[in-house]
C-alpha cells in the first residue's frame, strides 16, 4: 500500500517537472507589482511578458492613477486605458497627453471594449482590473470581468494573453473566470500567478513553471475537480518552492490561500509552531483578504494534524535522548 502511493505520489512529481523541463519557454512566479497590494505592474513584469507571448498591444480596464497605465507605455507599441470615473479620466488624459501611443478611454470598459476591439490588429495583452478596489476607483459590481470576457469572446480574439487582477477577492468565482475564459479559446493554458490570473494560447509555446501548476491545482480544489490526493501532491510541489519563485510566494502579503501556502513552506522548513499558526489564519476575513478557504476545509485539518504528530514523534525521540527541545529550531 505504501509502494503503491509512493509510485502515484513520484509519477506525479515527474509528470509536472517533466513537462517543465521539455519547454522552451517558462513561466514562472515572480514578483510582478512593486508590492503585493495594490501597486501598478512593474516594468520588468511586462518585458518578461514580451519575451515569452511576443505582445505588442496593452488594454487595461480600470486606469485608476495611471501608474500601470505609465510603465506599459514605455514597453508597448500601442496602449489603450479604460477609467469609468470621470475624475480619474481627466487625471490620466492629463498625464498621458504628451504619449503617442496611449489612448486614455472614459466609460464602462465593456461599452468601450466593444468600440474599440475591431480595429485592433496587433496581438493583445489583456489587464482586467476595472472591479472595485476601495480608494478613489471607481466600480459597481465585481462582476464587470464576466462582461469584459464576453466582449472578448464576441469579437473572436483567441490569442491574446489575458490577465486578472485581485484573484484572492473572487472566491469561488475564479472557477468561473477560468470557464469564462475557456469559452474564448478551449485551449488556453489557464493559471494562478500570485494574486493575478494569466490565460495564454497553445501556439506561444509556454509552459508553466511547477510551482505555477501546483498552486493553480491547490486554489481551484474547492470545486472538486481534483481529489484530494491528487490536490496533496500538488501542495508537495509548493512545500518544496525555491529561489525567486519561492520568496515572491512567502511576500505575498494577503490571508486565504496565499498564508495557507506560506503555511505548507514554513511546515517542510520545519517551523512547526509558526505553520501551525499560519494555517489556523488562513481563514481570517478583512476586504484585502476575504480568505478563500471554506471553513470545513478538510486539508488545514490534515496539515494541524501532521504537525501534532510530528511534534509528539519528535518530544518522544528527543525525550530518550536526553536534549532541550526547541520545535522551530528543528529542520525535517
Amino acid at each position: 500500500m505504501r509502494y503503491s502511493i509512493l509510485l502515484k505520489y513520484c509519477c506525479f512529481i515527474f509528470t509536472i517537472f517533466s513537462s517543465y523541463l521539455s519547454s522552451t519557454s517558462t513561466l514562472q512566479l515572480s514578483m510582478a507589482k512593486e508590492n503585493h497590494g495594490t501597486s501598478a505592474l512593474q516594468s520588468s513584469f511586462f518585458q518578461n511578458l514580451i519575451k515569452l507571448f511576443h505582445i505588442d498591444t496593452f488594454i487595461e480596464t480600470g486606469t485608476y492613477l495611471g501608474n500601470t497605465t505609465n510603465n506599459a507605455a514605455s514597453i508597448f507599441q500601442e496602449v489603450h486605458t479604460i477609467e469609468l470615473s470621470k475624475n480619474l479620466y481627466q487625471a490620466a488624459c492629463e498625464r498621458f497627453k504628451g504619449f503617442a501611443n496611449v489612448n486614455v478611454h472614459l466609460g464602462n470598459s465593456s461599452e468601450v471594449l466593444k468600440q474599440i476591439l475591431p480595429s485592433l490588429k496587433r496581438k493583445i495583452l489583456f489587464w482586467l482590473d476595472a472591479h472595485p478596489c476601495g480608494g478613489n476607483s471607481t466600480g459597481n459590481s465585481w462582476e464587470v470581468i464576466f462582461d469584459e470576457l464576453e466582449i472578448i469572446k464576441i469579437n473572436k480574439i483567441k490569442n491574446a494573453v489575458i490577465m486578472v487582477d485581485d484573484v484572492r477577492i473572487f472566491g469561488s468565482s475564479l472557477s468561473r473566470i477560468r470557464d469564462a475564459i475557456l469559452e474564448i479559446n478551449n485551449n488556453y493554458t489557464f493559471t494562478v500567478f500570485g494574486d493575478i490570473a494569466i490565460a495564454f494560447p497553445p501556439e506561444d509555446n509556454v509552459n508553466l513553471s511547477p510551482l505555477l501548476q501546483a498552486m493553480t491545482i491547490s486554489r481551484l480544489f474547492h470545486e472538486n475537480e481534483n481529489n484530494l490526493e491528487t490536490v496533496l501532491q500538488a501542495e508537495e510541489v509548493i512545500a518544496l518552492a525555491r529561489g525567486e519563485e519561492r520568496e515572491t510566494l512567502i511576500e505575498i502579503p494577503f490571508s486565504g490561500y496565499y498564508r495557507f501556502w506560506r503555511s505548507i513552506i514554513l511546515l517542510n522548513d520545519g517551523q512547526f509552531n509558526a505553520s501551525e499558526e499560519n494555517f489556523r489564519k488562513s481563514n481570517a476575513r478583512d476586504f484585502w483578504s476575504p480568505g478563500n478557504l471554506g471553513p470545513q476545509d478538510s486539508r488545514i485539518n490534515l496539515y494541524l494534524d501532521k504537525i501534532a504528530n510530528l511534534k509528539i514523534n519528535l518530544v518522544r525521540n528527543y525525550t530518550e535522548s536526553n536534549e532541550k527541545i526547541n520545535l522551530d529550531d528543528i529542520v525535517l
